[in-house]
């Protein structure tokens, strides 16, 4: 394998004879524009297959039969059978191109669908669709007529193993099944704030809130739920018999995020109808691309502040629960005052006094009287 690249690479350097096999000079430049391009699209993931056959069909329009596969591995440092490849799934597939790439089917996979039937196409973007991904192996099961485990089925199985192995698969389903759900709902969620978004941008309307709401609502309340889930562990009490559970830790990114889908799976908790725009665009589309970004370490879009006083909320799925007031906590005679809050954010900007800070009040969303309120736990 290594030989073949070599060789490939140095026919690439060496350059295609145009003039051998009669192609004009006005042919010749077309198609090193398109080596060129071809060059260009560097890493080959979803999409870019797509471009590439596309380019490698206008190739093949311009060159003379029988010379293809020889002036793609002298000008594409690829075989010829990768090409053939590429461009089978550009013609086959192309029906098919948006869902591939909304699921980010892997350049492999594309492949072994090229000359499947309709029906085994649709059964593997189902497979992608159900589990959240698709791998190579699903897609021969799928062609060669067996049954893909269902997700109850694997579920069966793992849970009736035993010992540590038994142990480790079945919480790796688990978490594997939470994990894909939760990305799910949060690009479900960022894809109708971001449509909502650049419609107004476009259009110069206002959002409106009753019209995005009702599916915004149900994304972000299901991500609520499983990020808190898969956020939550379990730990100690103080005398040993007893445990509690912890959560994600207060000050951390995460946290933030389990904090603003709270706030969204309620659409009157969100912002304001005069800074809701501004809202969305800077700070909850920046969150979620971060929390769905598929890079090893993405930036964090927003200041890291550290609050003076730690706390954490401690607040149900679907109930409303009182906050009390740091400055009675230790005051036996007297009520405790309540201390109303949305977020996380705010909860944290009214402890320290920070109510100025402008990226701060839009993810709190202060916004006077009508507030809910939420159970505070100093550490």
């Amino acid at each position: 394998m290594t030989n073949r690249k070599n060789a490939l690479a140095s026919s690439a350097r060496m350059g295609f004879d145009y003039a051998a096999y009669e192609i004009s000079p006005e042919i010749s430049a077309e198609l090193e524009a398109k080596a060129q391009s071809l060059a260009d699209l560097g890493r080959k993931e979803t999409d870019h297959v797509f471009q590439l056959g596309a380019l490698l069909e206008q190739v093949s329009a311009h060159i003379p039969d029988g010379t293809f596969g020889k002036w793609v591995e002298a000008r594409c440092n690829v075989t010829a059978r990768t090409a053939r490849n590429w461009r089978g799934v550009y013609r086959n597939l192309g029906g098919y191109r948006d869902r591939a790439v909304e699921l980010a089917i892997g350049p492999t996979v594309l492949i072994q669908l090229i000359s499947a039937p309709t029906q085994k196409i649709e059964a593997a973007f189902a497979f992608a669709e159900d589990q959240g991904r698709i791998q190579v192996a699903d897609v021969k099961a799928i062609l060669a007529g067996d049954e893909v485990p269902s997700e109850s089925e694997t579920e069966i199985d793992v849970v009736d193993l035993g010992g540590v192995h038994g142990l480790k698969a079945m919480v790796e389903m688990r978490t594997r099944d939470s994990r894909t759900a939760l990305l799910r709902n949060l690009l479900g969620l960022l894809k109708i704030l971001s449509g909502a978004l650049a419609e107004a941008q476009t259009t110069g309307k206002k959002i409106k809130k009753s019209r995005i709401a009702p599916k915004a609502e149900v994304h972000a309340y299901h991500a609520y739920e499983l990020l808190s889930n898969l956020g939550t562990g379990v730990g100690p009490q103080g005398d040993g018999k007893s445990t509690m559970k912890v959560g994600l830790p207060s000050a951390s990114r995460w946290k933030r995020v389990e904090a603003l889908l709270w706030r969204l799976r309620d659409s009157t908790n969100w912002a304001r109808a005069d800074s809701l725009e501004t809202w969305i665009g800077t700070i909850v589309i920046p969150m979620l691309s971060w929390a769905t970004s598929k890079e090893k370490s993405p930036a964090w879009p927003l200041p890291d502040e550290q609050p003076t006083v730690r706390m954490a909320i401690s607040a149900p799925s679907l109930d409303l629960v009182e906050i009390e007031d740091d400055d009675d906590v230790d005051d036996e005679n007297e009520e405790a005052e309540t201390l109303e809050a949305e977020t996380l954010s705010d909860i944290e900007n009214a402890a320290s006094g920070e109510t100025d800070d402008p990226v701060a009040a839009l993810l709190s969303g202060a916004r006077g009287p009508r507030r809910r309120k939420l159970e505070l736990v100093r550490d």
